[in-house]
């Protein structure tokens, strides 16, 4: 299922607003918009966010996550977070507000955005997680 597909199946499914699938599909439609001259160069701009958490042992099951998300997407899913949330992301040692304002550049260059290897969640379980563009 494509990326516009989902799109519109959270729309008929009432997941999300008109205005939200509207927001959504015109941010894909803009990740896709590199330049011939960003390709020749190497040089094009960020089109997904990779994020990777590899976490130890919790219950007897290991909690990884490794997802790629459009650019647009997780900037667009950014103006969700509850600030509640982000306190409670902070409150873990993770820079979130950083993490945002990282991921809502205009120019936004591939690359690792974020590691860190030192939280610990309320079950006292560490972390390793990385954010990157690609």
């Amino acid at each position: 299922m494509t990326e516009q597909e989902q799109i519109l199946n959270m729309l008929a499914e009432a997941k999300i607003t008109v205005d939200e699938a509207s927001d959504l599909l015109s941010a894909l439609d803009s990740q896709k918009s590199v330049t011939k001259e960003e390709k020749k160069s190497g040089s094009a701009r960020a089109k997904k966010i990779r994020i990777i958490i590899d976490s130890d042992m919790i219950n007897g099951k290991k909690n990884n996550i490794n997802l790629d998300l459009p650019l647009g997407l997780a900037k667009f899913a950014t103006k969700f977070i509850g600030q509640d949330k982000l306190v409670d992301i902070e409150s873990e040692g993770i820079d979130i507000n950083g993490i945002i304002k990282v991921i809502n550049l205009k120019d936004l260059k591939e690359g690792v955005i974020y590691e860190t290897e030192t939280v610990k969640n309320k079950k006292g379980a560490k972390s390793k997680i990385k954010i990157e563009v690609i």
